[in-house]
């Protein structure tokens, strides 16, 4: 999804969203984010600190998941899920301290595997 669809949401209550425009919503919210990062993180030559940062391989299948499916990022909700375990992993064994440039805030990470359970 473009973040032009972000930019026209974000006039739209999240609370008069229906369940399944609440979800695209987050996923846009975060597929934006991520894909924001990555080219300024590209953009600002930090490419020899990717390389080493935790969960960096896991962002990079989900950008390589998201260049295959332009118009359905939905196709790539497990690389997010994969992603955001990961970041959580890794926060917990740094106690919330860490950085990663691969990885949003810690209370994003753990918001969004609150908001997105498992499936089982």
């Amino acid at each position: 999804m473009s973040t032009e669809i972000v930019h026209r949401r974000r006039d739209v209550l999240y609370t008069d969203l229906d369940d399944d425009d609440q979800a695209n919503y987050d996923l846009t919210v975060a597929l934006t984010y991520l894909l924001s990062f990555t080219f300024t993180s590209r953009n600002t030559n930090m490419a020899s600190e990717n390389d080493t940062a935790p969960c960096q391989a896991e962002a990079c299948t989900l950008q390589t998941c998201l260049n295959k499916n332009t118009y359905k990022p939905e196709e790539c909700n497990e690389h997010l899920r994969k992603l955001y375990e990961c970041c959580s992993a890794f926060y917990a064994s740094n106690k919330g301290k860490g950085e990663s440039t691969a990885c949003p805030m810690p209370r994003v990470v753990e918001r969004w595997l609150k908001d997105h359970p498992r499936e089982t």
